[in-house]
């Protein structure tokens, strides 16, 4: 019996896929099904924790404290020369701003050295996170626009891109009044004592000392005449008479516009095609025209020089200066300087005086004035942005030039080199006018840039001229807005705070009124100020003892460089973007002021 239910039992191969042993019990179906279950979640566990490792070595890995550490030591450093740069660099906000340049690029460029090398991030993390800044960045750039900067080189201006420019707004402006030029109702213009012919006026000073003002402007405020837009550029007023004078860009042009002094209104425009561009400095002409014996000349950012008929516009000649200040075998222009052409042309009897600089003996050039032809050139300089300037020294009539190199002064009749003083800062910018003492034996001179002021005691010695300091100090720096000398003291501002210094020995009597890099004349007792932005007016106290501000007015909107004209009791203002003339209460007038004044070229 055993022996047939042995043969009838069915045996189950034992083959070599088999997990099941000769001694393993059998599995139930339920218990095979369990089994697999079993195996499938085990399986899942261990990808899982496979997958989850590189994550969680990638984790341990990431160094982002000495991210945080170079992040935060850079906020520190940066927040340290905002604050404290006064206290830091003596107010000087020029050096403050390349400070917070060099700190923020080297804050910027030390995170990107710990990201792509020390933070332990994959590559594909690090290429990753530059992308993001990257495209952050360039949606900035094409969302976002800076306007202006302002003179510490800050930006201190932006808009949206898609906004309208200050230029198209003008634009418009233009394209509406171009319609409708007026004729001018003047057909002779002869200066008089009351007239404004050129930069900072009669005698380049910016010194109106025969009339006063009335400083109750809550009383008697100023007057406004006229506003309306005007195109790019840093040039001032030149009013003679029924006109007033200046330099705009209009698109692709440079243009020299006439207005009626009183209403504003376009009377003629003369054009060239020159366009200036410069990111910080704003694009545009920066000279201001000078009228001279119904002529006015001009000098354009790119050193287009022109002579024309003030009463109308039409050119009787015009030159390049940069062209004419090459080697006469070179078919290239001398190079323009980083912020464009500014110094306004000096006129006389029968000369012009410019200086487009450069090393081919030929940096100062006095052209004719009837025919524009060349009488003489000189000098090897850097041109800088100063406004030529003819002075007696010793009893010696001389042209003086403030150049990129320094001080230098030329015989105007013959342009022999009289003596030279060496004034260098870094970028070799120079941009305000020399000085002169009363006795004609001292030349003050100043600059930014970490440099400062010096007053030049200059002499003949054996036939020889000696030029020695009888000051240095680094106490003032005038960036690029003169000065008002005035019974021995000088008023400027040092950098952009206004101070009073004593000429003779350069002491500081006081440092207060934050204006920014604004600009100021003289009229009367009183400085007329204009802030830097907004462009709005302050009258403050000729007053060596103390600051004292006397009154402020609103004037215009925007960064404002150009010096603002005095002229027949009216204020002419502009800027970048608009022009605006208002009327002063004037309570004295010496009798002495409306006299004609002698020619510019025989004072």
């Amino acid at each position: 019996m055993e022996s047939n239910n042995d043969s009838g039992r069915r045996q189950e191969p034992m083959g070599e896929n088999s997990k099941q042993s000769p001694n393993d019990d059998p599995l139930t179906p339920a218990q095979g099904v369990e089994r697999d279950l079993t195996a499938k979640r085990e399986l899942t566990a261990n990808k899982g924790a496979k997958a989850a490792q590189p994550l969680e070595l990638a984790k341990k890995k990431f160094r982002w404290k000495p991210g945080a550490i170079i992040f935060l030591f850079g906020a520190a450093v940066l927040a340290t020369i905002w604050f404290a740069g006064d206290w830091l660099f003596d107010s000087d906000t020029t050096v403050r701003g390349f400070a917070l340049v060099v700190a923020g690029s080297t804050v910027c460029f030390a995170l990107l050295l710990w990201w792509l090398f020390r933070s332990g991030l994959t590559w594909k993390s690090r290429i990753v996170g530059l992308l993001l800044v990257a495209g952050v960045l360039a949606g900035l750039k094409y969302s976002v626009r800076i306007e202006q900067f302002d003179g510490a080189m800050i930006p201190a201006r932006v808009a949206w891109a898609w906004t309208p420019t200050a230029e198209q707004r003008a634009m418009a402006h233009f394209d509406e009044v171009g319609k409708r030029i007026t004729e001018s109702k003047t057909f002779e213009l002869v200066v008089d004592g009351n007239d404004w012919p050129q930069f900072r006026g009669p005698r380049r000073d910016g010194d109106v000392r025969d009339v006063m003002l009335d400083p109750d402007w809550k009383m008697n405020p100023p007057k406004e005449l006229w506003r309306h837009p005007v195109g790019l550029g840093w040039g001032s007023f030149a009013v003679v008479d029924d006109l007033a004078f200046t330099q705009e860009q209009r698109g692709p042009e440079e243009v020299v516009v006439a207005y009626e002094s009183e209403t504003g209104r376009q009377v003629w425009t003369y054009r060239v095609e020159s366009r200036f561009t410069e990111a910080v400095g704003g694009d545009g002409p920066r000279a201001t025209p000078t009228f001279d014996r119904g002529e006015l000349f001009t000098l354009g950012a790119e050193g287009h020089l022109c002579c024309l008929d003030a009463t109308n516009g039409r050119e009787k000649w015009s030159r390049n200066i940069l062209e004419d200040a090459a080697a006469p075998e070179s078919e290239d222009p001398v190079e323009n300087i980083e912020w464009g052409m500014a110094g306004s042309p000096l006129v006389t009897d029968d000369a012009v005086f410019v200086n487009p600089g450069g090393e081919q003996g030929r940096g100062v050039i006095r052209y004719d004035r009837a025919t524009g032809e060349i009488v003489w050139a000189n000098g090897n300089a850097r041109a800088s942005y100063t406004a030529p300037r003819i002075e007696t020294l010793r009893g010696v009539e001389q042209l003086l030039i403030f150049d990129g190199a320094g001080i230098s002064s030329f015989d105007p009749a013959d342009g022999t080199l009289l003596w030279e003083y060496p004034w260098v800062n870094m970028p070799k910018v120079n941009a305000i006018q020399p000085i002169v003492s009363e006795d004609g034996t001292q030349v003050f001179i100043s600059c930014s840039y970490g440099i400062g002021s010096a007053l030049l005691n200059v002499a003949v010695e054996g036939g020889e001229w000696v030029v020695e300091p009888d000051y240095e100090t680094s106490r003032l720096k005038i960036k690029f807005s003169d000065a008002i000398f005035r019974d021995g003291f000088l008023y400027a501002f040092d950098e952009a705070i206004l101070a009073c210094h004593d000429f003779e020995t350069g002491q500081r009597e006081w440092k207060k009124g934050r204006y920014g890099y604004g600009q100021v004349i003289a009229i009367g007792d009183h400085l007329l100020v204009q802030q830097e932005d907004p462009g709005d007016l302050a009258l403050v106290a000729i007053n060596p003892d103390k600051f004292e501000e006397v009154a402020t007015f609103p004037a215009l909107s925007g960064k404002t460089w150009n010096n603002p004209a005095f002229a027949n009791g009216r204020l002419y203002c502009r800027n970048s973007e608009e022009a605006v003339c208002f009327e002063l209460t004037v309570i004295d007038q010496s009798p002495e002021a409306a006299e004609e004044l002698p020619e510019l070229g025989e004072e």
